[in-house]
């Protein structure tokens, strides 16, 4: 249920009225009377002294060239200056807009406040970032200090730790300390640590030139009596370190050089070894000190948000100082001297937590005295445990606090959203947090929707919590800007037959584990620990609705495994234990066979197609877990096959009375047992495992992408001005070929608003307008999807469409690359000399392959094809006899006999006719195609030579591929449509994708088009979420204008990802239906759909939906989910 009294307060509080400095303002300078006049000179009297003014333009440029500091100090002067200044922001190379302005007023009284920092909490795409910059450039110069007092409280936290610990761990940290020192100096550690007092006793002269008796050794220390007597952390440090000081302070005075029978070098090197064993000491000491583990070797970080103030720092502060007098520093860490003459240091999130977890106190971090903590995407520190991350932020010393979110509470529940809020005003340590409880009970007794609203109760509740929140977070909502909103669409898809035995297969799945469990044999609640509604297998019934999710949208094909051991106990239990008739032993074994080997076999009461069905014994008819569903709900508990309505009968039999087993190497005798018909129908059921394979069908996927090879070559054409027109195009158009729903949909749907925006581009340039309704900006698509396999899936078919330089992804170790090509258009690489000459369509040698940003590394394939004689071309020379010659091309300059071109995801094998062109030597250019044989192929390799530069060529990157990691610190305001490929699990994150383009900058709306698979679980998921009813494919996002509908029917068989030719097992295995379906229910019971098992005690009433936990909200939506789901029938007509 969506958090309604949260939003409301939300709302109010993007209400409040945030007064911003006028831009407009001027100042009226009043000179006063000079000297003379005050003297009484008539002449200086009778001047009249006329008011300056100065005009805004004016002051702006006059403030441009002074600094942050000289600003501020100006407008400490008077009144009349301070409004001037208010507006003036140094260093920003844009003008603000007033919602920034307020805001940055706003950040500049909480920190003149006592709170000393707030909440920015703008809604996403509004310019907090800028507003933020424009904070820290006015307020530039305040530099930070070194923590006078790091070290000391370094020493007061090992005290205290020391204090803590009990005997037995007092001892183990001397034993670590004193192997440290072992293992770093063996040697010294036995010459030197080693009786001492022995030593001492024979050394001439020992006592008196110490000054004092002989330390204990280390074997002394580590007695259990000495520990006992070591009181403080300092007494134990001291008692260390003597030892290697008391060896070098003798062996360097002169009573020991002058005994020692080796002379002065001899006591030297004693003296070296003394100093090499105190710095093992000093070193194990540090290490074992209460925090003050090692921190991790730095690492650049690539997370989005540090890729992100990166750029906007880059965009919108002014270099050479103009903007920050200091260096920014972004991760990773630095010395606490450069850390605190930095102007901004940038630290992603998993930087924080690493230096809590090896440092903590002892972190650089701590040791510098911060100015202000700006945390982004402040929301993530709402939650109630204590993270690394959080501890670090709340141990840090600052002056001043901030936390930036567009979405600064939780949205799956009132009470979460109120208690998040609660978390972050700890964080931020606001004085008046304590305040924050009461209010918020307040709020939630009172009632919710539009007639509650009314009440007076409710309305003082709310008018409490925004009064409170007011001066501590300011909200900006964009419809109160010039924001063009995103137009929305929902497109219900049909599902291709193998898409529905896909989705059916994982359904059966599911249901078969819901039916088995559920079943009330003899023992009451039997089988409810391995139903997938269980609390316990929480966790298995999400990975469940993942992978349903996964089929909706191309997920690929699902292998059905059957052990040895299962698939002989299914047809001994009807043999033995049921004596069923052979045709009924026959139809189990058929279908076991036709399960593993793929082939869906339907249903003998609704004729559906499955791989995974139910076996009923004695008649061997295999029906659905929707039939059997059906039969229970219409008669009662199962007691009859609902084909044949034969009788489930109870099964008699004697058994081993130490297992269960048809087959047991027990020698114990037989006893007769008797079973419950439900219970031997649920033992009766196989134990398939269902895992997941992607078939890539070579064949059907090379002429898939040679229809789009053929496809792009006539858009060329049609783009040049040369051939019979757009007409053309649907001629060679691969409709509807491939059995992926959403990809059909995606691809056509981006073909076709590039070929309207040729079009309209084409009538401008003509000088005619653009059509109605056309969008005149470039054609930019995002594609999100939650799960990688998916955007796998449909990043191969954009490729083999569009081709490489079209696509952009956003994930993985590339990821800022891809975005920059999207981005600017441009892509950058480097020249590989050890790849072949490439050749442009025959003419003219294009040098080697072009390796792109930031591989360093060629990625390319030689093929060396054996070629006959006959076909070498003109000045090449070859041996009297010679029947065949060899050429190294590279793959794109290879292909299959027969193809057009070289196609993406080609599989070559040695000795496969291949067809290629060859360089003459003697003109440079390449002959026409000529065929060979393929004798071996291998990957390039080579590395970027260190001279080697870095060159840039432009790209026409129009599609972007995103996952969860795009949903937040992205500005894609120049997109035009976003696809979303599945329903986003929790619409707070679908919130912030839509704001990546929906945000300051763009110049038009964007169009959202959420897309569902007809009859399937998104559809249900979508209604949770609160999208509404889903009616057809009647609205689109795709086309650009009014009524432009693509509702595809896909068929075919291709599927795969970028690279052909891979099996892929995932890792993701849902649990099979249970094979035991009446064990014991745990301790303590457990509830299956809702119902009290034995054990359980009376539940009490679920409190309302917006005042439960996240993660019971997030448990109900899955057993929500999992009782919704149903069989997706086969589509009677085609939806238009």
């Amino acid at each position: 249920m969506p958090p309604q009294r949260l939003n409301e307060v939300l709302e109010d509080l993007g209400a409040v009225p945030r007064p911003a400095p006028d831009e407009n303002m001027g100042f009226t300078f009043h000179p006063r009377r000079g000297a003379a006049a005050a003297s009484g000179d008539p002449r200086a009297e009778d001047t009249e002294m006329v008011p300056v003014t100065l005009d805004a333009h004016v002051l702006d440029n006059l403030t441009g060239w002074l600094r942050a500091n000289e600003i501020a100090a100006l407008g400490c002067t008077c009144s009349g200056l301070a409004a001037v200044v208010a507006h003036t922001y140094p260093g920003i190379k844009l003008r603000l807009y007033p919602h920034q302005r307020a805001s940055v007023a706003f950040l500049q009284r909480g920190e003149a406040s006592s709170r000393r920092g707030g909440i920015l909490a703008d809604e996403p795409g509004t310019g907090k970032t800028v507003t933020l910059l424009a904070l820290i450039c006015k307020t530039a110069g305040a530099w930070t200090a070194r923590q006078p007092d790091a070290a000391e409280r370094r020493r007061v936290n090992a005290e205290a730790k020391w204090a803590g610990l009990a005997f037995l761990y007092r001892r183990e940290l001397v034993y670590s300390i004193l192997k440290q020192v072992r293992t770093s100096c063996p040697r010294e550690y036995a010459l030197l640590g080693r009786g001492v007092r022995r030593a001492a006793a024979a050394l001439p002269q020992y006592a008196e030139t110490l000054g004092r008796a002989p330390p204990i050794d280390f074997d002394e220390i580590s007695h259990d009596a000495q520990i006992s007597t070591l009181a403080t952390r300092a007494g134990l440090d001291a008692a260390v370190r003597a030892v290697p000081d008391a060896a070098r302070a003798y062996w360097s005075s002169a009573a020991a050089i002058a005994h020692h029978p080796s002379g002065a070098p001899a006591a030297a090197a004693l003296v070296a070894d003394a100093l090499r064993l105190r710095t093992a000491v000093d070193e194990a000491l540090d290490a074992h000190t209460p925090d003050g583990d090692a921190p991790p070797p730095p690492r650049r970080s690539r997370a989005t948000l540090v890729q992100h103030w990166r750029e906007q720092l880059e965009w919108h502060v002014k270099a050479d100082g103009g903007g920050l007098p200091g260096e920014v520093l972004i991760d990773p860490l630095w010395s606490a001297e450069r850390l605190a003459a930095a102007s901004v240091v940038v630290l992603p999130a998993e930087r924080l937590s690493l230096e809590q977890r090896h440092a903590a106190g002892a972190s650089v971090l701590c040791a510098v005295k911060w100015l202000r903590v700006v945390c982004d995407e402040g929301h993530s520190l709402g939650g109630g445990a204590l993270t690394h991350t959080k501890l670090l932020l709340q141990a840090l010393p600052a002056e001043r606090r901030w936390l930036l979110t567009g979405t600064p509470a939780k949205e799956t529940s009132d009470a979460d959203g109120l208690s998040s809020l609660g978390s972050l005003l700890g964080v931020l340590g606001d004085p008046a947090r304590a305040e924050w409880p009461p209010l918020a009970r307040r709020l939630l007794r009172t009632g919710a929707g539009s007639a509650a609203s009314q009440t007076a109760e409710h309305a003082a509740a709310r008018a409490a919590v925004v009064g409170f929140l007011a001066p501590r977070m300011i909200r900006h909502l964009k419809r109160h800007i010039s924001v063009p909103p995103p137009r929305r669409a929902t497109v219900v898809l049909e599902t291709s037959p193998s898409e529905r035995l896909s989705y059916n297969s994982l359904v059966s799945y599911i249901r078969a584990n819901i039916v088995l469990t559920s079943l009330e044999g003899a023992e009451r609640g039997a089988g409810a620990d391995v139903s997938l509604l269980h609390h316990a297998n929480k966790k298995s019934a999400r990975a469940a609705i993942e992978n349903i999710r996964l089929t909706c949208n191309g997920g690929g094909k699902q292998v059905a495994t059957l052990s040895p051991e299962f698939y002989s106990e299914a047809v001994e239990w009807l043999n033995e234990r049921y004596h069923a008739p052979p045709h009924a032993v026959a139809r189990c074994r058929a279908f076991m066979d036709a399960a593993q080997a793929g082939e869906p076999l339907p249903c003998d009461k609704c004729s559906l197609p499955l791989l995974l069905q139910l076996v009923f014994p004695l008649c061997g008819h295999l029906v659905c877990p929707e039939c059997v569903e059906a039969s229970v709900e219409a008669s009662g508990p199962l007691s009859a096959c609902p084909v044949c309505e034969i009788a489930l009968p109870p099964v008699r039999y004697d058994t081993c009375p130490k297992c269960d087993d048809v087959r047991c190497s027990h020698q114990a005798p037989k006893v007769p047992t008797e079973a419950h018909p439900l219970d031997g129908f649920a033992y009766l059921q196989p134990g398939f495992d269902l895992q997941w394979a992607e078939t890539l069908r070579e064949a059907e996927a090379r002429a898939l992408a040679e229809s789009y090879a053929k496809q792009r070559r006539e858009e060329t054409r049609i783009k040049a001005g040369v051939g019979a027109g757009p007409s053309s195009l649907s001629a060679v158009a691969p409709s509807g070929s491939t059995t992926l729903s959403t990809a059909s949909y995606i691809i056509d749907g981006i073909a076709e608003l590039r070929r309207v925006e040729r079009e309209a581009r084409a009538a401008h340039a003509a000088g005619r307008p653009y059509p109605p309704g056309h969008d005149s900006r470039p054609v930019r698509v995002a594609v999100y999807s939650e799960r990688r396999k998916t955007l796998d899936q449909l990043g191969h078919f954009l490729y083999l469409r569009f081709g490489d330089d079209a696509i952009s992804q956003f994930w993985g170790r590339w990821r800022n690359s891809e975005l920059d090509k999207f981005r600017s258009g441009r892509v950058r690489y480097w020249r590989c000399a050890q790849c072949p000459m490439r050749h442009d369509d025959g003419a003219r040698a294009a040098g080697g392959r072009e390796v792109e940003f930031p591989e360093t590394r060629c990625y390319g394939r030689h093929l060396v094809v054996e070629i006959s004689a006959e076909h070498a071309p003109p000045g090449m020379h070859l041996a009297d006899g010679q029947a065949s010659f060899s050429v190294t091309v590279s793959e794109e300059d290879a292909r299959r006999v027969g193809e057009l071109g070289f196609l993406q995801g080609t599989v070559w094998t040695v000795g496969m006719p291949i067809e290629t062109r060859v360089r003459s030597p003697l003109t440079g250019g390449f002959g026409p195609w000529v065929g060979g044989r393929l004798s071996n192929f291998r990957k390039c390799g080579a590395r970027m030579p260190d001279a080697a530069p870095w060159e840039a060529r432009p790209v026409d990157c129009f599609v972007l591929l995103l996952t969860r990691d795009g949903s937040h610190g992205l500005d894609l305001s120049m997109l035009t449509h976003i696809f979303l490929a599945d329903q986003v699990w929790d619409p707070a994150v679908e919130h912030q994708l839509v704001a990546r383009a929906y945000r300051m900058g763009a110049t038009g709306s964007v169009h959202v088009a959420q897309l569902l698979m007809k009859g399937t679980l998104e559809e249900e998921l979508h209604l949770i979420n609160g999208g509404g009813s889903s009616s057809g494919a009647g609205e689109s996002a795709a086309g650009g204008g009014a009524g432009s509908v693509l509702a595809l029917n896909a068929c075919g068989e291709a599927a795969g990802k970028r690279r052909m030719g891979e099996l892929d097992h995932l890792a993701e295995d849902m649990t099979p239906p249970t094979k035991r379906a009446n064990l014991a229910a745990p301790d303590g019971g457990g509830t299956v759909e809702g119902k009290a098992v034995d054990g359980d005690a009376p539940r009490p009433a679920a409190p309302p939906p917006s005042q439960q936990s996240t993660a019971a909200q997030e448990e109900a939506k899955v057993h929500r989910l999992l009782k919704s789901i149903r069989f997706v029938r086969e589509q009677s007509r085609a939806l238009t």
